[in-house]
Parts: structure tokens; C-alpha cells; sequence
């Protein structure tokens, strides 16, 4: 490979340890991309921004990437730290108890059904790996160990006969996680996993693992699709795998592999799908020494089938064979410029096109072949959000209903069904996703469902009954045939959403209420220590920041670029009032912007907009009146907070004690503290330690409340912030 990725490891240490893992590296990049249930101001999640943020957190300020080998050198690191750097060593008596949310799923691109049994059903997780239902997603259990927690993309089973209790899955997510771009970070798998006991275990499959866990290695790190071949004889156990850079085969259950389709340069984009009868296809982007769309009989020799009037410029594409007819294959198409064209809430255009195909004779080549282009049939209605859209490739899926040939689903942000095979762009409904017509400022999801499709499964006994999974997790339909499908969550247990932040109350000693910004699932409230009980969504957006003032008078929330509300809530979590509440004249907000209470009096806060601190004096003065537009009410911008330039302030927290000081850091380094904070806009201090030994690393400042912590190339820097002084390393 030419290219190559890092793997870092940060752990910030507060009263407990929290590990965070993200990967970097400088792979090329295929144009990268990147709700819900709740009445209030949201907006379509934005991974280019997320990407920029979760990179600037984590990279070398100098080179702007990850530098090699930063979990070994963490490591080498904490080994030096003496053991009384415990925190509280009561801690290691105490029992942790799994608050959930029971209710709520994570970004899912894993799905089967054991066709063996159809209520057991795995799925897999963007983060937190393989997951085991046996009672058609009444209930899950977490299926593989901590250092197989892998994220999971692909799922497949061996469907042959005596053979159903073997399925496997790839990992390592190329495009769309909450941390990849051409010069960021990406969470990379270890290849594939088998299990021969019907997904209750999982075994890693040694010819695709063993990446350098810290750069790109192997294209087995970046695992799109996988597919067997139930054709074959009882002595072959026939696997193909889309990775990164090609098409690889196996014939026995992994434990080799030959590359069929690959070279360099190498392809970003891949899949694979075989039929029953052993035919493979294979899709490799533009960029690959082996591009188009290509079909064998043998699972060896691969003819390029990619027709006359494709386009030149494709990404990804994927591929949905029809299981009534095996000879016809629809290919569902990224396409820069070609095919229809559609525009997101923010009006930036997306091209896709829809390609049918019809093998012949021979190869499948030229006459061999027939192709219908239905790209002009694709949806085109809708309004902010709910047009079809795949984010430049992040959610695509295309599926022919088995036993009814014209009944054609496809997946982007959204969920559509067609009745006529896309022939014509009148016999298609939209079945999920975003709410019709929904449009800021009031983003609702589709009843019981979720944006971003990534897997359909038609349950084998009725395919009216079908599972579909998505960045919200899995949900399931008894009917797809309606004109108005009805959806029902099956993430009961399903412990897969990604928060951002958590929030609890601080002046109510054992209080169960939390509140918690999840990634593209809104802000969610619980007030029941039960592990089972449900979460409610009181916000939606892409969940951030979230605070309680004391004794829960009031909450804030914030989404995506600093957009902020106050609100209150009922006792079950009820929104009963709101006001939009960040100021006028915020500019160059962080992706997840930080903001903190004044905790000697929740009256005060203080946020962190770009290069400047802002104070609101009295947030008791704003009223509740459910306004959608950021507001001047006692907001108070300081002068230029951060002399250096090209920085901004990437933390903020205020003490208890002493009273009105105020720690904020950057991106560049700088730590300061701002003494009267609460009154005037006093000329903050630069505290950035400089003496031997400890000086600040050129990184990125993340800051918790009393505490300061870095993430850089040495490994992890830590700092404590005490109450009476301004910093005390503990390095």
C-alpha cells in the first residue's frame, strides 16, 4: 500500500480512566462524508465538520496527522507513572452498574438472520462488535471479547446445509466513521472473525489479522463486504472478500487467500456478491488499477462487464442481485456529475445513478449482457432532508424483494421501495429514514425509524417481514408491502450508541437523572437507575455539550457547531419549555462545542466561540419562549481570548474554588486562567507551564472539570488542575 494510517490511543484520567481509540493516517481519499424523534431545532448530521474536529483533537499541530507509533509510546508512558497517581483508590471497590440506554442503537452496518433458526439475529456495530439476539431482538448480548470489539462492516453465513452455524465478519470502517477523512483518523479493524458456533463466539481468522494496530498496513484493516459461495461442494469453503484495494478469495474458510481482483493503485471503494449458483460480481471504484464492474463464473477469471455510457467518474458501488432471477443485478452508483442529481439541506448537489443488468451468454460482456441505465428514475421528491442522498457514498444499499422481482428497495440517507424495479419514477414510496417533508427548524425522523441506511434483510419464511438497520441501529417492519410501512425498534438492549459528553446532577447527591449527547442520535434523559429502563430524546441534532443546573431547574443542550438550548424538562424527561440560547455573533465554533455552568452559580456560563470567551450574566433572564434564532440576552464577549494566531479555544471549565476563575485552553498549546471572570472582560493569564521538565507539548487542549489533559506524539501528557493554584503537573 502506499498510503498508510496511524492508530493512537488517549486515556484522561479524572476520577475514573475513560479510553478513547481513534487511527490516522494518509490514505486517499475517496471525496469523504458524511433526525430524529424530537420537536426541537436539529439538522442533518455533518461528518465533514466532525471529521475536522475529532482530527484537530488528535493530531500533531506541526503536520496536521497522528504521528506513527503514538499507542506505544503512550504505553512506554503510563508505565513510568508512580501508583499514587490513583485519583480516589477507593475507586477499585466500587461495583459499576451499565446505565444503558437499553432503548437506544448505534450505527449498525452488520445485520443477518439465521436461516437456521430466524429468531436468532446478529448484528454488528460500528463500536462496539458483534451482537447475539435469540429472541428475534427482544434482548441482546454482546458476543465477542474486549480485544475483538472491532468495528464491525460486513456479515455473512454459510447457508449450506450442516454448515449454518458458521458465519463470519469483516472490520475496519473505511468511510463515514466519526473520525475518517484523506488526512484523519480512522478506526481500523484487524480483518476477519469466524465463528463455528453460530455467532455465540467469534475467533479471529489469522491470514487477515495481525495489522500494525498503529498504521495502515494491510487492506484487510478496511473490510467493505463479504460473501461465500453455498454452491460449493462440502470439501470447499468458498469466502470472498472486498477490502481495501481488491477482491481476495478463499477456499478454505479463510485460512488462505488469493487476490482476484486488485493491484496498484489501489481501488477505495469495493463489494462483492455471489449467487447461489457461484456467479461472483465485483465492484472496484474509479481509482483502482482493476475499476469497474466485473463478473465470473469461476471465481477466478474476472471479465469486465461495465457498460457502454457509464460514466468515467464512480465511487462506490453496490450491488443487489435478484434472488427470483439470478441473471439480473442492479447496480446502485456514486457518480461525481453523472445520472440524477439531488442537493442537501445546505443545497450542495450529490450525483447517483441505478444500473440493471441482465446476463446473456458467454462472459456477460458486450452482447453477452443487457443494461438498463434507471438512474432517472431514482427518487427526486422530498423537501430539506428526506431527498435521496448517500453523503457521497457513506449509506448505500440496494435489494430485490425474494419472490417479487419488481418490488426493488434502495438505501441512502433514506428508504425507498419501488414496485416496478425502477422502470419508472412514479411506482416508488418512501418508507424511512427522515420524516416526509420534514425541514428545519424541526427535524423528525420517520415514525420508528432512523436516517442512513447501511443493510435490509427479508426474513427467509416472509419476506414481507424485513429488518433494517441504520445509524440508529435495527428496526423491523411486518409488512414492506404497505402503503405506509410501519416500523418497530429491536435495539432492546442493543448497547451501541456513541456519546459525546454526559451530564448529571451535581448538587443532589444521589440523584438518577443523566442526560447525554449521543453522535447522530440527539441528546437523550433517563432518571431511573434500572439498567432495562427506556431513555427518552427531549433534543435531536447530532447530541454535544449538555449541562443540569442544580437541583434540575433548568437543561442545556447543544448540537453541532454551538447551537444551544435552555430548556426545561418534567420529571419523565418531557420537554415543558425552550429557548434557543447561543449568541449572536458566535463565529468559528468547535464541531462539538464546550461550554460550562458557573458552578457557584448556574446563573453564569461560559462558552467557547473560536477565538474568543463568551459569559451569559444571567441565564435566568432568558425566557422560555421557544424562539429558533440565537439570541444577544446578557451575553458578554471578552476581547481577544487567545493572542496566538490560526487558534481558537477548544475547553473551558470554571472552579468552585476559588469563586469567578475561570480555565480555558486551545488547539494550540495555551492554557490560561481568567481571575473575576463573572465581572468586565479582565485580561486572562497564559499559564502555559514552561518549567523543565514540563513543559506543554504543541498539541491540542482538552479540559474537563479540574482538570487539564494533552494528547500528543510523546504519548499522554497530563496536568492536574488544583482548586487553589492554577496548574500542578502530575508528570
Amino acid at each position: 500500500m502506499k498510503s498508510k494510517f496511524t492508530l493512537f490511543t488517549a486515556i484522561a484520567i479524572s476520577i475514573s480512566a475513560v479510553a478513547y481509540i481513534a487511527s490516522n493516517g494518509g490514505i486517499k481519499n475517496k471525496n469523504s462524508a458524511k433526525g430524529k424523534d424530537a420537536s426541537h431545532e436539529g439538522m442533518e448530521d455533518d461528518a465533514q465538520e466532525r471529521i475536522r474536529w475529532e482530527v484537530s483533537r488528535l493530531a500533531d499541530p506541526a503536520t496536521g496527522k497522528i504521528p506513527d507509533n503514538i499507542r506505544q509510546l503512550e504505553l512506554a508512558f503510563a508505565a513510568t507513572l508512580p501508583n499514587d497517581l490513583q485519583v480516589d483508590k477507593s475507586m477499585t471497590s466500587l461495583t459499576m452498574v451499565n446505565r444503558g440506554p437499553w432503548n437506544v442503537g448505534g450505527r449498525t452496518r452488520a445485520f443477518g438472520i439465521d436461516v437456521s433458526n430466524e429468531n436468532r439475529l446478529l448484528a454488528g456495530s460500528c463500536s462496539g462488535g458483534m451482537w447475539l439476539s435469540t429472541d428475534g431482538g427482544a434482548s441482546w448480548s454482546q458476543t465477542n471479547t474486549f480485544s475483538q470489539l472491532k468495528n464491525a462492516t460486513c456479515l455473512v453465513q454459510d447457508k449450506r446445509a450442516m454448515h449454518t452455524n458458521t458465519w463470519y465478519y469483516g472490520s475496519g470502517e473505511a468511510y463515514g466513521a466519526s473520525a475518517s477523512s484523506g488526512s484523519g483518523a480512522y478506526y481500523l479493524g484487524d480483518g476477519m472473525f469466524k465463528s463455528i458456533d453460530g455467532g455465540s463466539t467469534w475467533q479471529a481468522i489469522a491470514s487477515t489479522s495481525g495489522g500494525n494496530p498503529n498504521s495502515f498496513s494491510t487492506g484487510w484493516q478496511l473490510v467493505w463486504n463479504i460473501a461465500n459461495d453455498i454452491s460449493a461442494n462440502d470439501t470447499l469453503n468458498e469466502i470472498y472478500a472486498a477490502t481495501y484495494g481488491g477482491i481476495s478469495k478463499s477456499l478454505n474458510g479463510g485460512t488462505s487467500w488469493t487476490t482476484v481482483l486488485g493491484g496498484s493503485p489501489s481501488a477505495y471503494f469495493t463489494d462483492v456478491q455471489v449467487t447461489t449458483t457461484g456467479v461472483v460480481y465485483a465492484t472496484l471504484s474509479d481509482d483502482g488499477l482493476k475499476k469497474g464492474i466485473w463478473r465470473s463464473d469461476s471465481g477466478t477469471t474476472f471479465t469486465n462487464i461495465l457498460p457502454v455510457g457509464f460514466p468515467t467518474a464512480y465511487n462506490r458501488i453496490v450491488i443487489g442481485i435478484n434472488p427470483n432471477n439470478e441473471n439480473e443485478v442492479y447496480f446502485l452508483a456514486n457518480t461525481p456529475g453523472f445520472g440524477k442529481e439531488t442537493f442537501n439541506y445546505l443545497g450542495t448537489p450529490e450525483w447517483n445513478s441505478l444500473w440493471k443488468y441482465t446476463y446473456v451468454s458467454g462472459t456477460g460482456a458486450g452482447a453477452g449482457g443487457t443494461w438498463q441505465d434507471l438512474s432517472l428514475n431514482l427518487p427526486n421528491t422530498g423537501g430539506q432532508f428526506d431527498r435521496w442522498q448517500v453523503q457521497g457514498s457513506y449509506d448505500m444499499v440496494v435489494k430485490v424483494k425474494p419472490g417479487s422481482s419488481n418490488d426493488v428497495f434502495i438505501g441512502g440517507t433514506n428508504l425507498y421501495r419501488s414496485t416496478s424495479g425502477f422502470s419508472d419514477s412514479t411506482s416508488t414510496t418512501f418508507i424511512g429514514g427522515y420524516e416526509q417533508f420534514s425541514s428545519l427548524p424541526v427535524i423528525n425522523s420517520y415514525p420508528n425509524h432512523h436516517p442512513d441506511q447501511h443493510c435490509l434483510e427479508f426474513l427467509p419464511s416472509n419476506p414481507d417481514v424485513m429488518f433494517s438497520t441504520n445509524d440508529g441501529g435495527i428496526f423491523k417492519t411486518n409488512d414492506n408491502t404497505a402503503g405506509a410501512v410501519v416500523w418497530q425498534s429491536k435495539n432492546n438492549g442493543y448497547l451501541s450508541t456513541m456519546f459525546y459528553t454526559v451530564a448529571i446532577d451535581h448538587a443532589t447527591p444521589g440523584n438518577n437523572v443523566i442526560i447525554a449527547g449521543a453522535q447522530d442520535n440527539g441528546s437523550w434523559f433517563t432518571n431511573s437507575a434500572v439498567p432495562t429502563s427506556p431513555w427518552v430524546q427531549p433534543r435531536s441534532g447530532d447530541g454535544s455539550y449538555c449541562a443540569i443546573a442544580d437541583g434540575r431547574t433548568n437543561y442545556y443542550f447543544s448540537i453541532q457547531n454551538g447551537k444551544m438550548m435552555k430548556s426545561t424538562l418534567d420529571a419523565a424527561g418531557a420537554m415543558t419549555g425552550f429557548a434557543r440560547i447561543d449568541p449572536i455573533g458566535l463565529k468559528n465554533p468547535e464541531f462539538i462545542n464546550p461550554y460550562t455552568l458557573d458552578p457557584n452559580n448556574n446563573n453564569y456560563m461560559y462558552l467557547a466561540g473560536g477565538k474568543y470567551l463568551w459569559r451569559n450574566n444571567d441565564l435566568s433572564g432568558i425566557p422560555l419562549v421557544g424562539n429558533w434564532d440565537s439570541i444577544a440576552t446578557n451575553w458578554v464577549q471578552f476581547v481577544d481570548s487567545v493572542p496566538t494566531v490560526n487558534s481558537i479555544i477548544t475547553a473551558v471549565t470554571a472552579c468552585k474554588t476559588p469563586l469567578n476563575r475561570v480555565y480555558y485552553g486551545t488547539d494550540k498549546q495555551k492554557v490560561y486562567r481568567v481571575d473575576n471572570a463573572n465581572v468586565g472582560t479582565p485580561t486572562p493569564v497564559n499559564i502555559t507551564s514552561t518549567t523543565p521538565g514540563v513543559v506543554f507539548p504543541s498539541g491540542y487542549v482538552s479540559l474537563s472539570a479540574g482538570q487539564v489533559f494533552y494528547m500528543y506524539q510523546m504519548g499522554l501528557f497530563i496536568y492536574w488542575l488544583q482548586a487553589q493554584d492554577c496548574m500542578q503537573p502530575i508528570h
